[in-house]
């Protein structure tokens, strides 16, 4: 049974070691850092910031945002499949809560993390837009948007 916690420093290394494939790859298009780096600058940057956890961190997942406009971000690595099936019964409860912050939320997705658009689908984004050049890589994102 998975359970969901506030993050604490030392579930910071598990994850960033196990990232998923696609989830480092999009890290590296998007701001061309380390996964742990990447995820530090997160968390620092959080309104808040929680840890997916089985028998280990599975995922991490948080919010920041200004004024009406949050982005909500989740990086996991592959064991989240161990609690697939719970942690999309309850992944809409979180981003119904991100909304009480921000009344808009919006993400940005690399064009080929195909897993990654259909959860933000699962949770009520629409694709808004395509950006052709973003990030380091300047490869095609998607923009997800929430309201």
């Amino acid at each position: 049974m998975a359970y969901v916690k506030p993050f604490e420093l030392h579930d910071l290394a598990p994850i960033a070691k196990n990232l998923r494939e696609d989830d480092k790859r999009e890290i590296e298009a998007a701001i061309g850092i380390a996964p742990e780096a990447a995820l530090l600058m997160s968390i620092t940057s959080a309104d808040y910031c929680n840890v997916i956890m089985t028998d280990k961190p599975v995922g991490i997942f948080g919010l920041e945002g200004k004024a009406t406009l949050g982005q909500p971000w989740m990086l996991a690595t592959d064991d989240i499949k161990d609690c697939q099936i719970q942690f999309l019964k309850e992944c809409r409860n979180f981003i119904d809560e991100m909304l009480t912050y921000y009344p808009i939320l919006s993400n940005f997705v690399d064009e080929r993390n195909t897993l990654h658009q259909k959860w933000l689908s699962w949770c009520g984004f629409i694709p808004f837009k395509r950006i052709e050049g973003y990030g380091i890589a300047q490869i095609p994102f998607i923009e997800y948007v929430r309201i």
